[in-house]
């Protein structure tokens, strides 16, 4: 997902700016003192503007959904808005060299010089692995 453009944000403020004014206009047409709605109004609609505009920077992260036996349970939506989950154990380095992991198709895969989880451990985040990549809700 790509970020909002700077035509589309003009747009969606220029939105605000109008709900605002009518908002203002519509509780008090002839003494316009009720500040209150018309912030109240403002406040929605921007928050609304915040959600949306975060929703596309947050998507390009790994965000963490579970921890299972110590195994780091992960997922992401890619440009073309398909979830991608992970697992691993974490540690330092990076995710190739110093993780140990499950790769697409469950497999483990342990970097040189790490030891290898218990087979209990791996069983419960394998599970939790394809709970995660076959649906959207996780539980």
């Amino acid at each position: 997902m790509d970020s909002p453009s700077l035509e589309s944000m003009a747009s969606v403020m220029t939105g605000i700016k109008l709900c605002c004014d009518v908002a203002h206009v519509a509780f008090h047409p002839f003494t316009h003192v009720n500040v209150d709605a018309s912030v109240f109004c403002c406040m929605k609609c921007l928050l609304l503007l915040v959600s949306l505009m975060g929703t596309s920077a947050l998507a390009q992260n790994f965000q963490t959904i579970d921890r299972v036996d110590g195994w780091l349970i992960e997922r992401k939506v890619d440009r073309e808005q398909n979830h991608v989950c992970r697992a691993s154990l974490p540690g330092g380095g990076s995710w190739f060299s110093a993780r140990v992991r499950l790769d697409l198709n469950h497999a483990l895969v342990v970097p040189k010089g790490l030891t290898t989880p218990n087979t209990a451990s791996v069983d419960s985040a394998r599970k939790a692995l394809h709970l995660c990549r076959s649906s959207l809700l996780y539980f």
